[in-house]
Order: structure tokens, then sequence, then C-alpha cells
């Protein structure tokens, strides 16, 4: 991530230092990957049902993912049964319950949600083509929702109701900031009226606006500005 995309966006920077603050029983590289954007060359797309596209990620990339954050310490398992499965997808679609867990710190942390697979039939039948099969997409969907909801793709889920962090080393983090600061302190300094330097100020991120060096040299300039115009109305009224 460079440097200018998170200057741009400085309220969305966190340090890993950051995320071990809060209380969570999750460790560092958990919790950047609950508040990562999602790899854009592991998120796929497929025509939705009634049009437009559907965004996901391969069940293999979500076990490989739980697989490395907890150590192999996690279970999934579906709690619909078949007979219960079969009459539901009588309607045309296999919905199924699953259960995810994850262990951490000997802690079981437990999500449950529903998964849906549209049904093939045999050409003229009402007959499954592969009902196995139906059931396997309707498991694999319920163990995605579940990850979601524990943290992980949230952006690919929840597009609409999440913001990714941009998750930073704590030295890379102090370098950005470091670096925002100075090229703040410059459009500060380039204000050439009471009205520019005011404008230049607003527009600071808000963690750069309360920092000691900006604000000093804001009030600086203030009075520097505030003597050059007074000087230039008495000249023109000279004048």
């Amino acid at each position: 991530m460079s440097k200018k995309n998170v200057n741009d966006n400085l309220d969305l920077l966190v340090s890993k230092s950051d995320l071990l603050m809060t209380q969570s029983p999750f460790n560092a590289e958990q919790l950047t990957q609950f508040y990562s954007k999602t790899p854009a060359d592991k998120v796929k797309s497929r025509r939705a049902k009634g049009g437009g596209t559907w965004q996901y990620v391969e069940t293999s990339y979500v076990i490989d993912t739980l697989n490395r954050l907890f150590g192999y310490m996690w279970s999934f398992e579906v709690l619909t049964g078949l007979e219960e499965a079969a009459k539901i997808t009588a309607s045309g679609t296999c919905v199924v319950k699953g259960r995810l867990t994850v262990y951490v710190n000997g802690m079981a942390i437990v999500k449950e949600q529903f998964g849906r697979c549209e049904c093939k039939h045999m050409k003229e039948s009402d007959k499954f083509l592969d009902f196995g099969n139906d059931m396997k997409g309707a498991s694999s969907d319920a163990l995605k929702k579940c990850a979601s909801e524990l943290g992980l793709f949230r952006d690919t889920y929840s597009k609409d109701d999440v913001v990714a962090m941009n998750i930073v080393e704590d030295d890379e983090k102090q370098s950005i900031i470091d670096t925002a600061i100075a090229e703040a302190l410059e459009k500060l300094k380039s204000s050439k009226s009471l009205r520019e330097l005011k404008a230049n100020f607003c527009s600071l991120n808000v963690k750069i606006r309360t920092n000691d060096s900006i604000i000093a040299l804001k009030d600086e300039m203030k009075l520097r500005l505030e003597k050059k115009e007074e000087n230039e109305s008495i000249k023109d009224s000279a004048e």
C-alpha cells in the first residue's frame, strides 16, 4: 500500500499494536485478517439469479484461511439432517444450518448461519440431479457465512456495511504520519492570506490537524498574515 493512498484515509490507518489494544481473545494476525480487505485475486464472481453478479470466495480459500489463523483448531458441522433438508428442498432450494466453532486461548467461539444452494433437476423431471451435491453447496455457503460473521471476508459478503482498515507495522504507521505532517506543514507555509490559511488548515485530516507542530505553525502563520494584511490595509488607506 503506497503512502499516498494511506494519506487519503488516515482515519483507517491502524497498526498491529493498535489492534492488540482491543479487548479481544484474538492475536494480531487474526485481527489483521478480520479488518483487512480480501485479496482481489481471491474474490470471484458469478451471475446472480435475477440479474447482476454475486461476489464470493472459494471454499478451499476459506478452509485454508481458517487452518492458517487457528492452527486447525476449528470445526464445522451441518445441523440440518438429510430428511429435513430433503423436505425443504422440495421448494427447489436446498437450505441447511451450519455451525462454525473456532478455539482461541481455550475459548470456543461459535457462529451459526444458514446456507443455500439452488437445486438442479434432471431434464424434464422433478427428480434431483444430485441431491448430495446440492447439500454440499448449501453447506459450503453456510461455512462462508459463518466465517464472515466471525470477521473473515466481510468486505466481500457485507460490502455495504464494512470499511476495510489499512493494517500496517508500527514503524510504517509512524513513517506515514510523519510524511503527512511534513506535507501539511508545507501546505500551511504556502498560504498567502488568512482565508487561504483557514482553508488549508480545515482541509487537513483531524489526526494531523491536532498535531502540536501543525497547531504552532498555524498560529504563527495567522499572526504573520494578520500583520501583513494590516500593513497592506494601512498602505491602501494612505494612498
